[in-house]
């Protein structure tokens, strides 16, 4: 290898507070710390991070500095002692906090109630900071007080019932698997909120829970993709190949920012679900409307499910006024369904046809019929296992 070239780390120049312990929050801080972020954990005094007393040992004589499982978790970080459930210690992790760009921590709600720890805890010593909290269950919701274990993880996330014999009991996933996860999402949830505020100059608090972790991996996530983030040509339009929607609706919403967003025939309302969470995340006041032939059983903040049959009843054309995302995923009447949905949009709106490789002939009789014009703004693809052409996905923008 010639010359003098180097290459700056991804994270280089930011600065991590870590005040968490065990596995997510440290392992969290431990990817940070490998791409350049300079990482300060922050221990109580006397015995510190509980991992310290965890198994295997490196030294049996020394083993509060020999643990495995805590040398894993914690290279490549710096370290301070600091009581910060004291007044005085607590200025002191002010001060900080004050310098960081990044906070991890992993209060619980019983902790926080007890040293009166809140969300804005940190927000007037440094609005900027991206805070990342990962808790078993998160801050909010009726387990947000339980304690929990990687056990009742994964059994609440539904992974003993996969795991063993039918008929034998089921079988325990070794480790900390649950926290490892949840670090993982962690970390991704933080370089999605740098990128916001390379753009918005605001901090985030970030609410990570791992069991809502687990329940997620039951789909395909950011960790499993099998696309990446390149383009390629296909009929001379930009083909984006990605494994998962939500890479290509972050782009697309976070360009038009839709006042609404209405989902047809998705089921479960899965995705509305997603896009309700992925719309409040952006800090944008977005409708979110579901509609299906049959609605879930239960309920979603954010989300409102209707009963509609596709093929005969459409919803009320309410939309006038306001810019408009609709995703048609029917697969049913599909040309009625998007020749209703022509009714109502209007220029600057955007139409999303999901499987459109199946639906080439209902789609053409649309763009012949329909009142607005259509433009192809891009097409993707998701790579779930199946034929590329029938997977494709086409964004349409009214112009």
């Amino acid at each position: 290898m010639s010359g003098n070239k180097t290459t700056e780390s991804p994270l280089a120049g930011i600065k991590v507070i870590e005040i968490a312990q065990g596995v997510a929050g440290p392992h969290s801080g431990r990817m940070m710390g490998a791409l350049g972020a300079e990482v300060i954990k922050v221990e109580l005094p006397d015995l510190g991070d509980w991992s310290r007393s965890v198994g295997p040992f490196l030294n049996e004589d020394n083993k509060l500095e020999s643990s495995a499982l805590f040398l894993y978790n914690n290279t490549n970080k710096k370290s301070v002692t600091l009581d910060w459930r004291t007044q005085k210690g607590k200025k002191r992790l002010d001060a900080l906090v004050e310098q960081a760009d990044i906070v991890i921590m992993d209060w619980d709600l019983n902790t926080r109630e007890t040293y009166c720890l809140t969300e804005n805890t940190f927000n007037n010593v440094n609005p900027s900071a991206i805070q990342l909290s990962i808790t078993p269950f998160g801050l909010t919701g009726p387990y947000a007080k339980h304690k929990s274990s990687p056990l009742i993880q994964l059994a609440l996330g539904g992974y003993l019932y996969l795991t063993g014999l039918p008929d034998r009991e089921p079988l325990m996933l070794p480790g900390y698997q649950p926290d490892y996860l949840a670090a993982l999402n962690g970390h991704n949830a933080v370089q999605i909120a740098l990128w916001d505020r390379e753009k918005t100059g605001n901090g985030s608090f970030l609410d990570m829970s791992i069991i809502e972790t687990l329940i997620t991996l039951h789909q395909f996530t950011f960790e499993m993709s099998q696309g990446t983030y390149e383009t390629i040509k296909w009929n001379n339009y930009d083909l984006y190949k990605t494994a998962f929607d939500m890479i290509i609706y972050m782009q697309l919403i976070s360009e038009i920012k839709p006042e609404v967003i209405i989902e047809y025939g998705s089921g479960s309302g899965g995705s509305a679900m997603w896009l309700a969470d992925l719309t409040k995340s952006m800090k944008l006041n977005t409708e979110i409307y579901s509609y299906d032939i049959k609605k879930p059983s239960f309920e979603y903040l954010g989300v409102s499910f209707e009963e509609i049959d596709l093929r005969d009843n459409f919803p009320n054309t309410k939309f006038h006024n306001k810019k408009v995302l609709v995703i048609e995923d029917a697969h049913v009447n599909v040309e009625n369904v998007l020749l209703k949905t022509d009714i109502f949009l209007k220029k600057g709106d955007y139409l999303v046809v999901e499987d459109s490789g199946i639906k080439v002939k209902e789609i053409s009789s649309f763009l012949s019929k329909a009142k607005n014009l259509y433009k192809v703004d891009n097409f993707y693809v998701d790579f779930f296992g199946r034929n590329s052409s029938s997977a494709r996905d086409s964004i349409f923008a009214v112009f």
